[in-house]
């Protein structure tokens, strides 16, 4: 019996030290695969900057920046070691970063360039596939020239009755009690964005619906985008599709162009964006998810 026992011992040993190995071996495969992924990648792309490390690229290091001060710093670093173009990996992607317009101009004002702009994959899946920041070349430019108006001084000018009324209602509660103001100017910033962009008061229940829903959805901005259940990105993404079912409707609605419930129900008098229902790309409008998009 202890001849066997050693038998076994010796056994389960050199099982062990063979698994041992083989882990070892396909750590260094994975670590030679990335390596050469690395490299090949940074042929193509400019040679000022950074991959960081793989997969992941550098992040880590952008969301975390964003909770110290100052909140560019990611930025300033690698502007000041690289210079005003360069390379990264951010959210899982290749990026390149331009830090001056003329640079942005020259690139983009061509599409034939070949490159991309917009944000990376993973906040395409929060602000959507139709979101300005997902379109490239000419469509972009006649998206950004359409939204320019609501954004222009004269408009901006009729909305300063609702924003000193928002502002003087906010103010009104502070009284006895102790205040974060940057919580404060957040929420008044997100109830500003839902008459603004949604025309839909605050203080009433869809109103309130939709700024509830807006804060997760922004906090994925500055999350690692890793889509399982908990996670802030996971969250914002389910925030994001919660919007959508309450906007569709009325969206659709609109382009009825009659005063069904829902919108009494959202006491909408006016769309921002009515111009939008009405715009045409090849010949086709957008969906209501396409608008709810932009």
């Amino acid at each position: 019996m202890e001849g066997g026992d050693l038998e076994l011992g010796n056994l389960w040993g050199f099982a062990n030290a063979l698994q041992l190995t083989v882990t070892i071996l396909l750590g260094l495969i994975i670590l030679r695969a990335c390596r050469t992924w690395h490299l090949q990648g940074s042929r193509s792309i400019p040679s000022k900057g950074s991959f960081g490390w793989p997969i992941i690229g550098e992040t880590v290091g952008v969301i975390s920046c964003n909770s110290s001060y100052p909140f560019d710093s990611w930025l300033a670093d690698h502007t000041k070691r690289f210079g005003t173009m360069f390379k990264s990996h951010l959210f899982m992607k290749p990026s390149i970063i331009l830090m001056k317009p003329d640079e942005l101009k020259y690139f983009f004002d061509d599409p034939d360039k070949g490159l991309d702009s917009g944000a990376p994959w993973a906040l395409k899946q929060i602000f959507g596939a139709k979101s300005v920041l997902a379109m490239n070349g000419n469509e972009h430019t006649k998206m950004h020239k359409l939204l320019a108006d609501s954004l222009m001084i004269p408009e901006l000018r009729k909305k300063l009755p609702e924003m000193d009324r928002l502002m003087l209602q906010s103010i009104s509660k502070w009284g006895g009690n102790t205040v974060e103001v940057l919580d404060a100017l957040q929420d008044m910033l997100l109830k500003f964005m839902t008459l603004n962009f949604f025309g839909i008061p605050w203080e009433d229940k869809l109103g309130a619906q939709i700024v509830s829903l807006l804060f997760p959805a922004l906090l994925g901005i500055t999350s690692i985008p890793v889509y399982f259940p908990g996670t802030t990105f996971y969250k914002a993404v389910q925030a994001r599709r919660q919007l959508n079912a309450l906007l569709m409707p009325i969206i659709g609605a609109l382009r009825s162009s009659e005063t069904t419930e829902i919108l009494k129900y959202a006491k909408l008098e006016r769309f921002p964006y009515q111009n939008l229902l009405e715009h045409e790309v090849d010949g086709v409008k957008y969906s209501d998810a396409g608008v709810c998009d932009i």
